[in-house]
């Protein structure tokens, strides 16, 4: 299990929800870390991303974090490790609205040559 997700289980519940304040300031990390993504600047978006979840764990977002991660090791990282993240967010989020793309994700890595 990727070390970010093991740390994510374990941590989960532990924390109070977060106040608005902190809240948009997970919202904040979010939109610059997709930004450095988007620019193709993937350690800077890992950088963004592991700080909000250490910051601010159970925020709204933290589906779309883990998502974001798993993205940007889908361009680092080889298959197996993409492959075990992707399952490991499909086990740890049942309820987010990124399960279907997730899904597609698993489906398309099933179908590439080995």
């Amino acid at each position: 299990m990727p070390r970010f997700l093991f740390t994510r289980l374990v941590t989960k519940g532990e924390d109070s929800p977060l106040s608005s304040g902190k809240e948009s300031e997970a919202q904040k990390l979010y939109e610059e870390a997709y930004e450095y993504y988007s620019q193709q600047n993937y350690t800077d978006a890992l950088s963004f991303i592991d700080t909000a979840l250490k910051e601010y764990p159970n925020n709204h977002l933290e589906d779309k974090f883990v998502f974001l991660k798993i993205l940007l090791l889908g361009k680092t990282q080889d298959l197996q490790a993409y492959q075990k993240a992707l399952d490991t967010f499909l086990k740890s989020y049942p309820k987010s609205p990124l399960i279907p793309r997730a899904k597609e994700m698993v489906t398309a890595l099933e179908k590439t040559p080995k």
